[in-house]
């Protein structure tokens, strides 16, 4: 009997670690830049701001082991763009740092990312990754939205500046 449990046991772990992808849950955020300098703002959720600024044709990415559980993401361009995005996790903390799924769930997952990203690099793409996309004058934004919800308002929409200002009273910011 204890044979046949030690037989079980091992085989238990041998599927995990051997037909199961190990996915991190810590969130990732990835900005992508135009050719403009971009100053970028994240506020978490202890309202510690981290500020860096991304040079024209760059990429920056924080994770959330680095900069805490990040809520607010401002992004200001030289010209002239802005974007506000407000990000929270649909998905309570899990006990276990990883999603453990069948290679075969993983593959599937990844062929559902590629098929909603256009242009940004689908390999790259996880369920805990959000990349922001910043074009001549747009914002392009992927996540996963089983995940997360993410507001976001640009410069360029109605009502922005009541968002700006509600926004950054809430998290005590001022530009």
């Amino acid at each position: 009997m204890k044979y046949l449990l030690k037989c079980i046991f091992i085989g238990i772990i041998s599927f995990i670690f051997f037909g199961c992808k190990f996915i991190p849950i810590n969130k990732f955020l990835s900005i992508e830049n135009g050719k403009f300098t971009a100053n970028v703002i994240i506020i978490d959720n202890k309202n510690v701001k981290y500020e860096d600024i991304i040079k024209p044709d760059w990429a920056q990415g924080w994770s959330e082991e680095i900069l805490g559980d990040f809520r607010l993401v401002y992004i200001k361009t030289e010209n002239a763009l802005e974007g506000i995005f407000i990000i929270s996790n649909v998905n309570k903390k899990k006990v276990i740092p990883y999603d453990i799924i069948t290679i075969n769930e993983y593959t599937k997952r990844i062929m559902e990312n590629s098929n909603k990203l256009d242009n940004f690099s689908q390999e790259r793409m996880s369920p805990y990754e959000i990349i922001i996309k910043i074009a001549e004058d747009i914002f392009e934004i992927a996540y996963n939205d089983k995940e997360f919800n993410i507001q976001s308002y640009f410069n360029y929409d109605e009502n922005y500046s009541y968002y700006k200002e509600k926004y950054f009273k809430e998290y005590g910011f001022n530009e």
